[in-house]
């Protein structure tokens, strides 16, 4: 797959996640510590998460958790609505670089490599990659 790479945005502070797109592929690494950000600034980046996926056809999500070690409800929330709109439009998400600390707690939730799950995860973008379409 030829990948033509377009950094959406800077990495920021008060940022939730840092995006790249590679054609219709979407990282999102996530903040070293997402959970710290301010309800304002998720819905913010929520939304404009939305709108990039009316644009890649179909859209396909990828949560890089290289940088990030814990997250909270909220953001396993706004993970599993990105999620549901991937699949609306006939894509889907995946997860990479998952630490062993989020792996049990997705597992404990039941969406992460369970029947009801919501998300397979993989070693590496590469990978993910790979594997297309999930």
């Amino acid at each position: 797959m030829a990948s033509n790479f377009v950094p959406m945005e800077t990495t920021s502070p008060t940022k939730l996640f840092h995006i790249e797109r590679r054609d219709n592929v979407s990282i999102l690494r996530l903040a070293p510590h997402p959970f710290t950000q301010r309800y304002e600034s998720i819905h913010h980046e929520y939304n404009a998460v939305m709108r990039q996926m009316e644009d890649l056809s179909p859209p396909y999500l990828v949560f890089d958790f290289s940088d990030c070690r814990y997250i909270d409800s909220i953001m396993v929330g706004t993970m599993a609505q990105l999620t549901r709109r991937a699949r609306t439009l006939d894509g889907n998400a995946v997860l990479i670089h998952v630490s062993n600390q989020i792996e049990e707690m997705l597992r404990s939730l039941m969406m992460l490599e369970s029947r009801k799950a919501a998300w397979q995860k993989y070693p590496s973008l590469e990978d993910a990659i790979a594997y297309l379409p999930w």
